[in-house]
């Protein structure tokens, strides 16, 4: 399948009529304050969760036959590739359409059956990414057109191709050139054969667990080669406004902690914070990753590994790092109360003493460092939150250097000086090479951004009490991103300083 576009298709959600987004590597939501922006954020959200939660349905599995058209046909593949048993796992990249007929004919029908999953586990997502019980909740007022959130495929010839939505759309077929990769050991039948003698349950069935094992692994390989042809295989992170704020809901923290250990030892649990939708996932995320056992695994990983995850964001992080003039720490296991602290110059300081700008910036040089990872989608509701213009231009090449990454980035702000420092990083992106001066200015290479990889939207109401409407920025490609409504709001300001003035002389 060639690269698209991925698309959000709106309708009726929240103060939105229609929002029909391009969602690039790097997406940019601009507009005044309760225009719906954070509405659109979360439903992509919302999205991007269903796609790797969904309720899956039955399926049937593969036959002795076809799964032994399948055997035959990896090991005569393998045989022909050398090389595919340099250290494990030992991976073979087919299309599904090199796969033996009646076994792609399964292949395909599973995925578009998990398409229609993901649809169905939509609805839910959303109610409980906006901490909703019904998602009539979400619906414009008044209206009687339905609410309808849908993921889209823009191919570059201009077709359009409906993924997944709210309303039941028919999931697309399933080109036969999307790219499987196949783990040989999964559909080995000697390997399988002994992993289930091994086993407790002597009476089994070896014949009907051979062909369960090889079908659920076909599936989940099937739709992971689908999910990587269409720019969806990385998951999504949402790092809310007023994170300052949430860190200091150590409550909330602590009650989340103490019941995840409950529930590790069997017991009941009681689900009533006072947090929900997003604040909740930033808060549960926030307590894993600071919790003893989340930081037992990670040091307990092989350093070789370590330096794996932590060296493709290297970049962005030591950005942070410059801009905060110190580095985010997770505190001790021995800590009663799990805590995020700020290290300067040697000093440490838990981050509720630190500055505002300290703490806004914490949670994201943490995701960065421990979660995000190339292929992921990270939600930024207003990154430049509590800092001076100097460091809005740091935070913007932060989001740029993530891109360069492979982390694709969509963030809402009101920040005019973002907005013109992205607009640098295109101008520095048609560049061929940097000059000294470049350096002495503080850009880097990674610092450089191609048209192609962002879109710019605009949130706009006509009237008050009117729906908003969402319109695409069209990018000079000579200059950058138009900034027509903050330069407005700046004349209409001097114009306001010049009839004063002119009153008092």
């Amino acid at each position: 399948m060639t690269r698209a576009d991925l698309r959000l298709v709106i309708d009726n959600l929240g103060p939105l009529r229609h929002a029909n987004v391009a969602l690039k590597p790097l997406t940019v939501l601009i507009g005044r304050n309760n225009t719906g922006k954070t509405y659109l954020a979360q439903a992509l959200y919302a999205a991007r969760r269903a796609v790797h939660d969904p309720r899956r349905s039955a399926s049937t599995p593969l036959t002795a036959e076809e799964r032994s058209a399948l055997g035959d046909l990896l090991r005569q593949r393998a045989s022909q590739e050398p090389d595919i048993t340099d250290g494990p796992p030992d991976y073979l990249h087919l299309q599904l359409g090199d796969l033996p007929q009646a076994v792609r004919a399964k292949a395909t029908t599973w995925t578009t059956q998990t398409l229609s999953d993901v649809g169905r586990s939509l609805e839910p997502q959303l109610c409980s990414t906006f901490g909703v019980p019904s998602i009539s909740e979400l619906k414009r007022w008044d209206q009687s057109q339905p609410l309808s959130v849908e993921l889209h495929l823009q191919h570059l010839e201009g077709r359009n191709t409906c993924l997944f939505g709210t309303n039941g759309t028919p999931a697309p077929d399933v080109g036969a050139d999307v790219t499987v990769a196949l783990d040989l050991l999964d559909y080995d039948p000697d390997v399988l054969t002994t992993r289930f003698m091994q086993s407790s349950d002597e009476d089994a069935d070896i014949e009907a667990r051979l062909n369960e094992r090889a079908s659920r692994a076909l599936r989940s390989d099937a739709w992971h080669g689908f999910l990587r042809s269409s720019g969806l295989v990385g998951r999504a992170h949402y790092l809310p406004a007023g994170r300052s704020g949430l860190l200091n809901a150590w409550t909330d923290v602590v009650r989340l902690r103490l019941e995840l250990e409950r529930e590790s030892l069997g017991l009941p649990t009681v689900r009533d914070p006072a947090l929900d939708g997003v604040a909740l996932d930033f808060i549960s995320s926030l307590a894993g990753l600071l919790g003893t056992r989340t930081r037992d695994r990670w040091r307990r990983l092989p350093q070789r590994l370590r330096r794996k995850t932590r060296a493709a964001t290297t970049g962005s992080l030591s950005l942070l790092a410059q801009l905060m003039d110190g580095q985010i720490y997770a505190g001790s296991g021995d800590d009663l109360v799990p805590t995020l602290g700020y290290e300067q110059a040697g000093h440490r300081v838990p981050i509720r003493r630190a500055s505002s700008m300290v703490a806004d910036l914490a949670p994201l040089a943490m995701w960065i460092d421990r979660i995000v990872v190339s292929g992921d989608l990270l939600i930024i509701d207003e990154p430049e939150s509590h800092l001076h213009p100097e460091a809005i231009r740091l935070v913007a090449r932060v989001l740029v250097r993530l891109v360069d990454e492979g982390v694709s980035v969509l963030c809402a702000t009101h920040s005019p000086v973002l907005i013109h420092e992205l607009s640098n990083c295109l101008l520095l992106g048609k560049r061929q090479d940097l000059d000294s001066e470049d350096a002495d200015r503080g850009y880097e290479v990674s610092d450089r951004l191609s048209l192609d990889d962002i879109a710019v939207h605009r949130f706009h109401r006509l009237e008050p009490g009117e729906p908003v409407t969402v319109t695409q920025v069209a990018i000079d490609a000579d200059w950058g991103i138009p900034e027509d409504e903050y330069v407005d709001v700046a004349t209409e300001q001097s114009d306001d300083t010049s009839h004063l003035l002119d009153s008092l002389a």
